[in-house]
């Protein structure tokens, strides 16, 4: 059988050193909200020429006050370009934040980095010296702003509730981050742009390893020797599967290829103490936040609060008219076909063992080096000869059970169907000849009673890639703030966006951000009313 093998321990030999340097900057879809408000980001990840790196493909994301990092978050990145999406938690105090991105080889930014002033209209919590009381308020005025390289025409006014188009042109083929969103007088600090950024010159010492693929997952294992294996899996995914051994100084790398999304992930030392395990460092550096302005509070500024602190609560549902984004698919099943057996309520059975003997076809358990194990039967070339296959992948909702008792022991009613693999395949050094993976309903695995050198932990992962690209919400009021947002758009000539004005009158901010091919950045500010 042709063995596949899927390079997951990426120049596994040396974890060698980036030869250009990255740093990242960080735009969203405006700069004032409230707690509770979702934030969008966007993310222009260059290398020491100051065009679009090619290398990491994961970031990292902070958002930090002078008492410390109160946000982590993960953005994959694809080409050096990449995006998020998190909330403020409602008990975030009032104050100016800073927003930080950067990747394990590069350096944090400053000129990169973004002030988010952030109110809170749930308590009166406030960052500790960040925030100062006067008598009257103004708020940030920008005047429009036009790049002669990226053309945008726009409405100067429109009716609410009607549908208008922006149109882009660019002389080059460019990435950008375009957003249309209100302006409520609330803004007080003006962010730098990409053009002070790329010009900035900023240089920094190489700081850690690529990440190729996704996130280099790093822990110290207890009470093993070197060379033991160590998996690691998540559960609901089948792809997300590492191994790696033990290293001299007991620590394991798991480089893997970004896994999206908040999941549990399954721990195994396979072959060692009972009592091992393994404990995971975190990517995040926890920087000192530099220089924060204070956060001005003023009585002018009720009315915008609440009428935010409303527009949420009318909006709460809006998270079903996102778009996903094209992301970096998994590798390890790339292209490889699975037979899948799905269990009905005529075709249960009590037992796994029965679901093994009576619903899979070519798939038994016997003995592997007198060890309990699943087996395929495999054709040869000519398919006129089936043969025993064992060192088959044995999994449950994509977790990999290293003792085949666990998963017979396991209740089989709860068991929605059965995806079997007979090609060959191999994670990091290690090969297999096929796999079963058992899928319940409910991602029930995380229920299981591992043995205790099993740990299972919550993991956050990469954001998923989201944008927003104005659809308008049905059966109720339309009081969006945020009208369109897209983190990743390429513009390769002409582009137009289509977007519905809001039911409420008021003046929206049209920002857009970003670089051409050859690195020039390109920037552009106007503003559209509503009537």
């Amino acid at each position: 059988m042709i063995k596949r093998i899927i390079l997951v321990f990426a120049l596994f030999c040396a974890f060698f050193r980036a030869q250009a340097n990255e740093r990242i900057f960080i735009t969203t879809d405006r700069s004032s909200y409230i707690s509770g408000d979702r934030v969008w980001c966007s993310l222009f990840c260059v290398d020491n020429d100051g065009k679009l790196s090619g290398q990491s493909a994961v970031s990292y994301i902070e958002l930090i006050s002078a008492e410390g990092t109160v946000i982590e978050e993960k953005a994959a990145l694809m080409n050096g370009r990449g995006c998020t999406t998190f909330n403020l938690p409602s008990n975030l105090p009032t104050g100016n934040y800073r927003l930080v991105a950067y990747t394990s080889c590069g350096g944090i930014s400053v000129s990169g980095s973004r002030i988010l002033s952030v109110y809170n209209t749930f308590t009166t919590a406030r960052v500790k010296g960040g925030v100062k009381i006067e008598s009257t308020f103004t708020p940030l005025e920008e005047n429009p702003v036009v790049d002669n390289k990226l053309k945008v025409s726009t409405p100067v006014m429109v009716g609410a509730g009607r549908d208008f188009t922006i149109y882009l042109q660019s002389d080059q083929p460019a990435s950008v981050a375009v957003s249309l969103a209100l302006c409520d007088g609330l803004d007080q600090y003006e962010n730098g742009d990409i053009g002070t950024f790329l010009a900035s010159g900023e240089s920094f010492p190489l700081s850690g390893d690529v990440e190729y693929d996704g996130e280099i997952v790093r822990g110290k294992v207890s009470g093993a020797k070197v060379g033991t294996m160590a998996i690691l899996s998540s559960s609901g995914s089948a792809s997300d599967s590492y191994i790696s051994t033990v290293r001299s100084d007991g620590t394991l790398l798991f480089p893997t290829g970004n896994i999206f999304g908040n999941r549990e992930l399954v721990c195994e030392v396979i072959g060692g103490p009972e009592d091992s395990y393994i404990v995971f460092d975190s990517p995040f550096r926890n920087p000192a936040p530099g220089a924060i302005p204070q956060l001005v509070l003023a009585p002018s500024q009720h009315d915008p609060l609440v009428a935010r602190k409303e527009h949420i609560r009318l909006n709460a549902k809006a998270d079903t008219l996102y778009t996903f984004l094209p992301k970096r698919e998994d590798l390890l099943f790339e292209g490889m076909d699975w037979e899948v057996y799905d269990l009905d309520d005529y075709t249960r059975f009590p037992t796994v063992s029965e679901v093994i003997v009576e619903i899979l076809q070519g798939v038994g358990v016997g003995r592997d080096h007198g060890k309990k194990a699943l087996y395929v039967l495999a054709q040869d070339g000519t398919e006129s000869k089936k043969t025993i296959e064992y060192n088959v992948l044995a999994m449950l909702d994509g977790v990999i059970v290293s003792d085949l008792d666990v998963l017979l022991k396991f209740d089989a009613m709860l068991i929605k169907k059965v995806e079997v693999c007979r090609q060959g395949f191999a994670i990091g050094h290690t090969p297999y000849n096929g796999a079963v993976n058992f899928v319940t309903s409910k991602n029930y695995v995380t229920t299981v009673e591992f043995p205790s050198r099993v740990r299972v932990l919550d993991y956050k992962g990469v954001g998923f890639p989201l944008a927003y690209l104005g659809e308008r919400p049905s059966g109720s009021s339309d009081n969006r703030e945020l009208l369109y947002w897209n983190p990743v758009m390429d513009i390769d000539g002409s582009a137009g966006i289509s977007v519905t004005a809001p039911a409420y009158q008021g003046r929206f901010r049209l920002e857009i951000q970003g670089m051409t091919s050859s690195g020039e950045p390109l920037k552009a500010i106007t503003y559209i009313d509503v009537h």
